[in-house]
């Protein structure tokens, strides 16, 4: 799964415009919200949104990475005119306007994006975001793999193991 952040911006609609906002965008995309903020396009569940409306950000579990979805996301931040963050880095639409050069919270500023140029950048990171999980799974099996080893191989006593490091195994 993977994770975006709707990040508000000083355009960004007061807390009672923030969820209507996010309703009108998803029912303009065809997009239909549950009970527990899962999405649906299609018949598909395609997001989860979680919406915090006191601090106006949402927080986007994507379940599925189509150029339809990417484009839900997007429509989802115009709409709130909110900064995209994911993978430490963040992206502005148009209605946001520009990232501020020296953002506080430290991410990497990707700059303002049009759709096309918004759902290469989106789809970048996440192929970013999936390769690194694909190398965390490879190497906590690879370390499974060895601690099963180890565990099957009979222990060296210590004082073998000792002379050995010293003196090789010629005693």
């Amino acid at each position: 799964m993977v994770q975006v952040l709707l990040h508000n911006s000083t355009l960004t609609p007061a807390p009672a415009g923030y969820r209507l906002a996010v309703e009108k965008a998803l029912a303009a995309a065809g997009a239909t919200l549950g009970a527990e903020g899962e999405v649906s396009l299609a018949d598909r569940l395609v997001l989860a949104i979680q919406l915090d409306l006191q601090d106006d950000i949402a927080v986007i579990d994507l379940e599925q990475f189509d150029d339809a979805v990417l484009d839900l996301v997007f429509d989802l931040a115009e709409a709130t005119a909110s900064f995209v963050v994911m993978a430490g880095s963040t992206c502005a639409t148009p209605a946001t306007g520009r990232v501020p050069p020296g953002w506080s919270m430290g991410f990497q500023a990707s700059g303002t994006a049009e759709r096309a140029d918004f759902r290469a950048w989106l789809a970048g990171d996440i192929e970013a975001q999936q390769a690194e999980e694909a190398r965390r799974t490879a190497i906590a099996e690879a370390l499974a793999k060895a601690r099963a080893d180890r565990a099957t191989k009979p222990a060296k006593p210590f004082f073998k193991r000792l002379t050995d490091a010293l003196f090789g195994k010629s005693i």
